[in-house]
């Protein structure tokens, strides 16, 4: 099993700010608190088998955590980090694509500008259901089928997306949408090859580079609206 993978966390800052912003973050890392966003998550690693034959699975099971834990946004890949670092309007700031590494077991997809979206209506039309989990099994490899084939025997949207909460936390997913080639078009949209959340804080020996970002054009293979 990998145990660290590279990613990349694209963002930008006010001029006046970038020098420091950019030493900070070599010299501490990141906290998590650098940005507007804040996200939590709850862990589910331990108890996935669990939750996944639980047969009135909710979200209230899989986001109900007494101990949530802060996590920050990166991507897979340079692509989708230079769209987030070049993303609206970037006068007065200065882009950056921070380089890093992290544990596998600090890592979890972000599927909330793709792949929840597309459990919430997957198979709500029959005859292009197969050919669906096929595409979802290209972005996300083989391993996210059978939460797939548990989402859409339920019309609960509460089930649907809990089975994606735990999709999204499991490794051989991870693992397999990290590998992925295609450009995702997704919400809002976003342009990325592979979207996770990782726990922080991230420490100083884990960051590799802070570079300003270059805008890398690119279009999307496949976008929501193809999907659907």
């Amino acid at each position: 099993m990998i145990k660290d993978l590279i990613l990349y966390r694209g963002f930008s800052v006010p001029k006046d700010a970038s020098n420091i912003t950019k030493n900070t973050i070599i010299s501490k890392g990141l906290s998590g608190n650098e940005g507007f966003w804040k996200f939590e998550l709850d862990n589910l690693r331990d108890k996935l088998d669990i939750l996944f034959n639980k047969p009135d699975l909710s979200t209230s099971d899989t986001r109900n955590s007494s101990s949530p834990f802060p996590v920050v946004c990166a991507c897979g890949d340079r692509i989708g980090a230079s769209y987030y670092a070049h993303r609206g309007d970037d006068s007065g700031k200065v882009p950056y694509v921070i380089k890093f590494a992290a544990p596998l077991s600090s890592i979890y997809v972000d599927g909330r500008d793709f792949l929840y979206t597309v459990i919430g209506y997957l198979g709500k039309k029959p005859e292009l259901k197969e050919k669906q989990i096929l595409i979802l099994k290209k972005l996300f490899g083989k391993a996210i089928e059978r939460y797939l084939i548990k989402a859409v025997s339920s019309e609960e949207s509460t089930y649907r997306f809990a089975m994606c909460d735990l999709a999204c936390q499991d490794e051989n997913v991870i693992i397999d949408h990290y590998k992925n080639k295609l450009v995702i078009g997704g919400r809002y949209d976003t342009i990325f090859r592979s979207a996770f959340f990782v726990k922080v804080p991230i420490s100083s020996e884990q960051i590799i580079s802070v570079e300003v970002s270059k805008i890398i054009s690119f279009k999307s293979d496949l976008t929501l609206h193809d999907f659907m």
